[in-house]
């Protein structure tokens, strides 16, 4: 099951085309795109936020033990991107691609909340958990909003790339300086364990 979706986003500077793509997938076919040690270990050797935030590696939990301790049989996953050429109002090539991932990643996660809430599913966010600034382990203090935290896709050790390339035909491409991008992009995702969600359940 698939759905593609445009949606018209406004800004102060201007006006972008957010396109979507949603995608429910088997719990087997997930767990393909699973490599925890790879994974967690690029956390560990290239991320600012290992060792300093109760979402990200070493403390997140493996994909695999959230799966089966709540029994999930399906993946819906929601990849987000947004043509650079519509950001061009902003100068500054880093900052137009920091700027779409920003809009990007407040979309795809509250479209993620909002259909874990409707399915009583558990959402897998983009990047590390921006609930408390700064988190609390970096004060030595638990979690401070724990029912609400969620893991990255990434911190559970899952392969995006090779997720997104296989279920939604999208191809992540990566910021390099000096280089432009054609499109920036964030996915997020929804663990269920109702076998028989369609379109309509989801939304």
């Amino acid at each position: 099951m698939n759905s593609n979706l445009t949606i018209s986003h406004s800004t102060n500077g201007g006006k972008q085309k957010i396109y979507m793509s949603i995608n429910k997938i088997d719990i087997k076919d997930f767990l393909e795109c699973v490599d925890v040690s790879r994974v967690k270990g690029l956390c560990k050797n290239g991320c600012i936020n290992y060792m300093q935030k109760w979402s990200c590696p070493p403390f997140s939990p493996q994909i695999t033990d959230i799966i089966t301790k709540n029994n999930y049989c399906n993946a819906i996953i929601i990849c987000g991107y947004i043509h650079m050429h519509e950001m061009q109002y902003i100068k500054n090539t880093y900052q137009q691609v920091k700027a779409a991932n920003m809009i990007l990643k407040s979309i795809c996660e509250r479209k993620a909340r909002m259909i874990e809430s409707n399915v009583a599913g558990y959402a897998l966010l983009s990047g590390s958990c921006s609930l408390c600034k700064p988190c609390a382990k970096k004060r030595g203090l638990p979690c401070q909003k724990p029912l609400s935290m969620r893991y990255s896709l990434e911190a559970t050790g899952v392969d995006v790339q090779l997720l997104t390339q296989k279920y939604c035909n999208h191809e992540l491409l990566w910021y390099q300086k000096g280089k432009n991008l054609h499109y920036t992009s964030v996915v997020t995702a929804v663990l269920t364990n109702n076998p028989t969600l369609s379109v309509e359940d989801i939304f």
